[in-house]
C-alpha cells in the first residue's frame, strides 16, 4: 500500500467519524426527533467506533498495490457418491489446513481480492498451484476455522488500524507475529 493511500483512508475516516458525531447531534435536536415522529421514519444510530467506522470505509477502499499478506478463508475437497444408477460428485469444506484439501481461497488482507488455489499441477482454469502460492506469498490461517472466513476480517482490521496509528511496516509486522501461516 502506498502512503498516499493511508493518508487518504485515514482522512476518509476522519471526515466519516465527524459526520455520524454530527448526525448523532441532529438526531437529539427537538425539531429533528418531531420530523421522525411525523414521517414514521425510524431513528438510525450509527457506530462512530472507529474500528466499526473503518470497517465500513473499507468495503469500497480500494488498494494499488499491497504487501502480498493473504487469509486462507476456505478450502475443499471434491468428492462423489456412486450407485448403479447414478454418480453424483460434491464439495466438502474442511480446516484450511487438513490434509485433504483440494482447493483453496484466499483473500488479499488489503485489496480483498481473492484466489482460488488446487493441488493441481496443470489445472485447467488457470487456478495456481497451492504450494506455490504459498511459497510466493505470505499465506495466514488465523483460526485453522471453516466458518466465519478464518478471522479474514479481524486480521484486516487490525492490519489498516495499526497502518493509520503506526504505519504500514509495523501493522505487516503486528498480522505477522500475531496470526500463524498455513501449514
Amino acid at each position: 500500500m502506498k502512503q498516499i493511500e493511508i493518508d487518504i483512508l485515514r482522512d476518509k475516516l476522519n471526515k466519516e467519524i465527524n459526520r455520524r458525531k454530527r448526525i448523532k447531534t441532529l438526531l437529539n435536536t427537538k425539531t429533528v426527533k418531531e420530523y421522525l415522529d411525523i414521517t414514521g421514519t425510524d431513528k438510525v444510530v450509527l457506530s462512530i467506533r472507529p474500528r466499526e467506522v473503518l470497517e465500513d470505509i473499507l468495503k469500497g477502499f480500494k488498494v494499488s498495490k499491497t504487501n502480498k499478506i493473504y487469509v486462507c478463508v476456505g478450502a475443499n475437497y471434491v468428492d462423489c457418491s456412486i450407485s448403479y444408477e447414478d454418480t453424483s460428485f460434491y464439495t466438502t469444506e474442511v480446516e484450511p489446513d487438513s490434509n485433504r484439501a483440494e482447493n483453496r481461497q484466499y483473500t488479499d488482507i488489503e485489496s480483498g481480492d481473492m484466489v482460488f488455489g488446487t493441488i493441481s499441477e496443470h489445472d485447467p482454469y488457470g487456478r495456481p498451484n497451492i504450494k506455490e502460492f504459498e511459497k510466493d506469498n505470505i499465506v495466514l490461517n488465523p483460526y485453522n476455522s471453516k466458518v466465519e472466513c478464518n478471522g479474514y476480517q479481524e486480521v484486516r482490521l487490525d492490519f489498516f488500524e495499526t497502518a493509520l496509528s503506526k504505519g504500514e511496516e509495523e501493522a505487516k509486522r503486528l498480522v505477522l507475529n500475531k496470526y500463524p501461516r498455513i501449514k
